[in-house]
């Protein structure tokens, strides 16, 4: 299978992987935006009541937390419900997730410039397409969304061959919204043979706003 359809399959299983203030109840309660160098001054907590409209007119609705664990936020789009930890990492239907994982997610989001964590990825069958996953927090850039600057933190998510195989990746983009913790965009990206880069936007959010009752 070539390197662009391993990406292919990522972008199935993941939605790609994978938030400044809004008005509203959205704009209360998140933490410090990442400094120049620096992360989060803590992982934001899962938002409610938000409402992110993508490009192409399609809603996402933040409904905050999980009964069973704070960490593991549910986002519901088209009828059904999703769960991501820390709203970026899992595909849909995140459950538990190891210690170590944890822990190396909260790492990336929280730590400066050039944080880079590693952790084994559950092998559910013999035919699992990746053994390992590698986050890194890249930069701090700022995203204009409803004509208003936010600051974000951008991460890059690279899934390892479960075979070893040297350039069988699957690479994303994620930039976090730094105050509610949603992801502003995301970016599947492809690494060709010639050494040509490819990059496809699978999640761009135009707009925040309170959820209507």
């Amino acid at each position: 299978m070539r390197v662009r359809d391993f990406a292919a399959v990522s972008t199935l299983i993941s939605l790609a992987a994978c938030q400044p203030p809004i008005a509203g109840p959205a704009q209360v309660g998140g933490p410090a935006p990442a400094t120049n160098q620096g992360g989060l001054a803590a992982v934001p907590p899962c938002p409610s009541g938000v409402t992110a409209v993508l490009t192409g007119g399609s809603a996402v609705h933040f409904k905050g937390s999980t009964e069973d664990d704070p960490a593991v936020c549910v986002q519901a789009s088209n009828g059904k419900d999703y769960r991501y930890y820390l709203n970026f990492w899992g595909d849909g239907r995140f459950r538990h997730g190891t210690p170590e994982q944890r822990h190396a997610l909260r790492s990336a989001v929280v730590g400066p410039i050039g944080t880079t964590v590693t952790f084994d990825l559950p092998r559910r069958s013999r035919l699992a397409l990746w053994k390992s996953a590698s986050v890194t927090h890249v930069a701090n850039a700022r995203l204009v969304v409803g004509g208003r600057v936010r600051p974000t933190v951008k991460l890059r998510i690279v899934k390892h061959d479960a075979l070893g195989r040297p350039g069988v990746a699957a690479e994303s983009v994620c930039w976090i919204d730094g105050v509610t913790g949603i992801p502003l965009k995301k970016e599947v990206v492809t690494r060709m043979a010639d050494g040509d880069v490819e990059r496809t936007t699978t999640w761009r959010v135009v707009s925040l706003h309170p959820t209507a009752s």
